[in-house]
């Protein structure tokens, strides 16, 4: 893993991105393995730090930062006491030389509106800025490991390709804020069941050191942030690219909490927008459509028996007032625009 981190850094032209001066408001200081501690940041702070993308679950909530128990956390978590997920992503981060790593649930305050209010609003930035994510993909929950004895993978007989192709994503690729976690990290490095896996920019690199090279649309944001290898790709009309992704793609995540939709969505579209001004729009983003496309985006359709979620969520004109799959007609048959 340190190895293709390395190789993407000095290697791949398009994974060379600005440098940055954000910093998340807290991050885990691992630099005691047995006793890892919560830490404010300062604008003084510019180290590296890991960042994890991961299924809470649905069974027992995770270790949390609460209001009361926050200066414990800040004196020290023993890491025995720590979901396995969160004890396997401090072994990873250390191994691969960084002493910070951002998990959501405990450097965010979760039982505080106004905490949570603000860091969402900032969770494109965090993982943008990381240095790479961990992605446990196969795991259904934080009480789960990712790291095992892979004894299989020894056999000579066994290919790495029939290996792949038993793992299941799972949870992790239907839940709403991997989305986002996905799109905007520079660099994710995925644990499957079987496999783990190297993706950038430039592609994705499995075991066997092969790398696919892949420009999807659905990764098109990379290419905002350094030279777009082929500008013409997929960037005629950004507009029903947008509705193509929320679609097929994000309409039909999971959520616990139905009226996260669009704070789950924010860091990917203020990076959308980077994207429209790149091409010389200058347009505005409102609750999942953009107000110069409006007239398109409002003729959204439900793919099945609408239904609303308990609490607000979006004003009732917007895809992301309902729960469920969403489609624009023109997928289906296409729509002209006339003079008006």
């Amino acid at each position: 893993m340190q190895d293709s981190i390395e190789r993407c850094i000095k290697e791949h032209q398009f994974c060379q991105l600005p440098i940055s001066t954000f910093a998340p408001t807290r991050l885990l200081d691992i630099s005691n393995k047995l006793l890892p501690c919560l830490i404010l940041t300062d604008e003084e702070f510019h180290e590296k730090y890991a960042t994890l993308s991961y299924c809470w679950g649905k069974d027992n909530l995770p270790l949390r930062t609460l209001s009361w128990n926050i200066k414990k956390m800040m004196r020290g978590i023993p890491v025995k006491e720590m979901p396995q997920t969160y004890q396997d992503a401090v072994h990873v981060t250390d191994a691969l030389g960084l002493r910070y790593l951002w998990i959501d649930a405990l450097c965010i305050i979760q039982e505080c509106p106004e905490d949570w209010a603000k860091e969402s609003q900032n969770m494109g930035n965090i993982y943008k800025n990381s240095h790479f994510t961990i992605a446990p993909i196969a795991n259904k929950s934080c009480w789960e490991g990712f790291l095992q004895y892979r004894e299989e993978l020894l056999d000579a007989t066994i290919s790495l390709d029939s290996i792949r192709t038993d793992d299941d994503p799972g949870l992790w690729s239907r839940r709403g804020w991997t989305f986002q976690e996905y799109q905007l990290s520079p660099r994710v490095l995925g644990f499957c069941q079987h496999h783990r896996y190297f993706d950038c920019r430039r592609g994705e690199q499995d075991e066997s050191g092969e790398t696919r090279i892949c420009y999807d649309t659905h990764r098109a944001l990379f290419k905002i942030r350094g030279s777009d290898p082929n500008p013409s790709l997929g960037y005629i009309d950004k507009y029903s690219e947008w509705y193509d992704i929320i679609g097929n793609v994000y309409s039909s995540r999971q959520f616990t909490n139905e009226s996260d939709r669009l704070p789950a969505l924010i860091g990917f579209a203020k990076e959308w927008e980077k994207m429209i001004k790149k091409v010389g729009k200058n347009d505005q983003y409102v609750a999942g459509l953009w107000k110069e496309d409006i007239w398109r985006g409002l003729l959204w359709r439900s793919q099945s028996k609408r239904s609303r979620p308990m609490e607000y969520a979006s004003p009732s004109w917007s895809w992301a007032s309902i729960i469920g799959e969403v489609y624009w007609p023109w997928e289906n048959g296409g729509i002209r625009q006339g003079p008006d």
